[in-house]
């Protein structure tokens, strides 16, 4: 599994240099002050897109919804 890591360099974000959103095959965690973990995973159509992101319990956190979906 490859990991990325992006680290938010701007100073109004005050993060200190603190990691914190690693991305992976199918989603991504985030960290807070504590540096616990939040799981989020990506559920992609047949075509690869992206479509809802859910947390680490299955409940939806963004949804997309296609513009031909919608026709």
């Amino acid at each position: 599994m490859r990991y990325r890591i992006a680290i938010n360099n701007h100073l109004s974000n005050n993060l200190h240099g603190k990691v914190k959103r690693v991305l992976f095959d199918g989603g991504y965690a985030t960290f807070g002050d504590t540096g616990v973990p939040g799981w989020h995973y990506f559920l992609c159509d047949h075509t690869g897109s992206v479509r809802v992101v859910t947390d680490m319990w299955g409940r939806a956190e963004q949804c997309k919804k296609s513009i031909l979906s919608e026709a």
